[in-house]
């Protein structure tokens, strides 16, 4: 066997023809026919169905650990999701129970105020009843005078307060 390049020749390269004149560390190997080259592309059914066989399991593979890892991040995005919701459930059902505790100061601020203006309203018509009384009873002081002396009252306007 001839070592070229720490290939041992016989193993790889078909020894070399006794006749051959050149030098074999400097030798080539033998260019393929055709046919070897036609025998060469065309690999066999059997390793056509193994090499199917390979890229179909390492696409599976492959499909499996896309899947796998976009499962993954849909399950990180829906847990996301859910605990935003969660945090704004929360705080709508805080400002709620505020504007329930708002609404109900509210309430009991506009009941006072009706309560006082009730007061306020009760007092004001007390006291022009009482003046209609008082002015009703002047009238019917001068009427029962009139009728008593039989004279008129003069009108004085005297715009004296």
């Amino acid at each position: 066997a001839i070592i070229l390049f720490g290939i041992v020749e016989g193993s790889i390269r078909k020894k070399a023809s006794i006749k051959d004149t050149r030098s074999t560390s400097f030798m080539r190997p033998p260019a393929p026919s055709f046919a070897d080259h036609q025998r060469q592309k065309q690999p066999s059914f059997m390793e056509l169905r193994r090499s199917d066989a390979k890229a179909d399991s390492w696409e599976r593979a492959h499909i499996a650990k896309i899947r796998k890892r976009y499962e993954k991040m849909t399950l990180e995005i829906l847990a996301w999701e859910n605990e935003k919701k969660l945090r704004e459930k929360h705080q709508m059902e805080r400002k709620k129970g505020e504007l329930e505790l708002r609404k109900s100061r509210n309430w009991k601020h506009y009941q006072s105020k009706v309560a006082r203006i009730d007061e306020i309203g009760g007092g004001a018509r007390a006291q022009v009843e009482a003046k209609r009384k008082k002015e009703e009873s002047i009238v019917k002081n001068k009427a029962n005078q009139m009728r008593s002396t039989g004279k008129v009252a003069p009108v004085i306007n005297c715009f004296c307060f």
